[in-house]
Formats: C-alpha cells, sequence, structure tokens
C-alpha cells in the first residue's frame, strides 16, 4: 500500500512541480528576477504554520524512524513540505530533490502506518519501518532509481532486516511511477523541451526521432502519363 501511493504521490509531485512552473512563466508581466522571491513567501507561509517544515529536514526523518510524532505531526509535516518545495523549486529557487524527497516519502509512510494503526488497532504495523520504506520508494517512484534508493535507505540505517519491505515498497512504487509518467522527475524537463530522454539502456533509436525529422517536405511527385523528358526537367528543377 506504501508503495501504490508513494507511486501516485511521486507523479503528484513531478506534474505538480512543473504545473507551478509553467505558472510562473504564464504570468511574464511579473519579472523572472521577483519568481524565488514569490515562492520564499510561499515557504515562510508554510513555516509559520508548521515550523518543522523549514529547513532541510534531515531531523524530522530522524525524527519519524526513531517512532516519534503522532499524525497530526506527519500529516501536518506531509502537506506543508509538498507544498512549500514544489512551489519553491518551481519558482526557480536552486534547491535539491534527495532530502525533500526522502523527507515527503517517510512522512507518506509513517501517515500510512498510523492511520493503519487507528483504524485496525491489532495490526502488527511498524511506524518506524513504514517511514522507511516510504522514504526509500518515493525517491525511487520519482527519479526512477531502484539501486540508489536501496543503498541510500540501507546506508541511513545500516540495519539489513529493513531491506525486504524497501524492496518490496520501492519496486511498487517503481512500477506505478512507470505506468503512469513517460519521463521521471529529473527528466521531464528536458522532455518538456522538445528534448526526448531515453530511459531503457538498449532502447530503439527511431523512438528519439521525430516524423518531422525523418519525412521529406515538397517531394518530387510524376504523373503517370509523363514522359521521361518532361520527368527530368521536374527533377533538375526541383533540384534548383
Amino acid at each position: 500500500m506504501i508503495g501504490v501511493l508513494c507511486g501516485l504521490v511521486a507523479v503528484m509531485l513531478t506534474h505538480g512541480l512543473y504545473f507551478v512552473e509553467k505558472l510562473f512563466k504564464r504570468y511574464s508581466h511579473v519579472h523572472w528576477m521577483w519568481w524565488p522571491a514569490i515562492g520564499g513567501v510561499v515557504v515562510g507561509v508554510c513555516g509559520l504554520i508548521f515550523t518543522p517544515s523549514m529547513g532541510v529536514g534531515y531531523v524530522n526523518i530522524k525524527h519519524l524512524l526513531g517512532g516519534k510524532g503522532g499524525l497530526e505531526f506527519a500529516g501536518l509535516l506531509l502537506l506543508t513540505r509538498i507544498v512549500s518545495w514544489t512551489v519553491a523549486l518551481g519558482s526557480g529557487t536552486s534547491d535539491s530533490t534527495m532530502a525533500p524527497l526522502f523527507n515527503i516519502g517517510s512522512e507518506l509512510g509513517a501517515v500510512v502506518a498510523i492511520v493503519t494503526l487507528h483504524l485496525i488497532p491489532h495490526a502488527d504495523v511498524n511506524v518506524r519501518a513504514a517511514a522507511l520504506v516510504g522514504m526509500a520508494a518515493l525517491f525511487c517512484g520519482a527519479t526512477w532509481t531502484p539501486l540508489t534508493s536501496i543503498v541510500f535507505a540501507f546506508e541511513t540505517t545500516l540495519r539489513p532486516n529493513g531491506l525486504a519491505p524497501i524492496v518490496a515498497g520501492y519496486t511498487t512504487s517503481f512500477l506505478v511511477s512507470c505506468a503512469l509518467m513517460r519521463s521521471n522527475l529529473l527528466t521531464e524537463k528536458f522532455a518538456r523541451h522538445s528534448g526526448r530522454a531515453l530511459f531503457h539502456p538498449q532502447a530503439n533509436f527511431m523512438d528519439s526521432v521525430l516524423v518531422k525529422e525523418a519525412f521529406t517536405p515538397n517531394p518530387v511527385y510524376l504523373n503517370g502519363d509523363e514522359t521521361c523528358a518532361m520527368a527530368r526537367k521536374k527533377v533538375a528543377t526541383d533540384a534548383k
């Protein structure tokens, strides 16, 4: 369940990020110099609503992986972090992707686990493990980097017994994200600017060629009742 939700959230974050970027460009009467300042205002408002959403967020990850914080903490942090990060990055501010995705993923995993325990009190759900799975699953779903996700998650915790649920979570998230997106968070911008990023290592070259780049515009055509002399003249005229 965490893997499915992380895959869907990864799609939402990718499209939401570039939607915000497009929104800023649409209002071109506001000089681009002010875009990061507007994004900073939104980040500040999110910080006023919930202070822990400010900063890099490693403290929040440690907090959630330690099993601390309830539904209110994880839920508010999840919402404010999603809004502040997408608006800040979409406004043109230079920002990271790894730490925010780890933050949002761990918060999402913790929320799922806490809600599950509220609905099914006797469910054997570990909130700390759920936060860890969510952290790796969202990062993988957004960036399509399975091996990197598992290495980062293991490096963060040094808990080999958490590898099995991590693999299950990020695999599900990866499949959901690939099914719903043609490009990931890292290549979507390139694809939207007429670039064609090939994900598969052994991709078909024809996938990167557009029809307008391969066809011949205004071809010379011949009628069946034309003589060879007429055809030669038509071809020579077209060549000039």
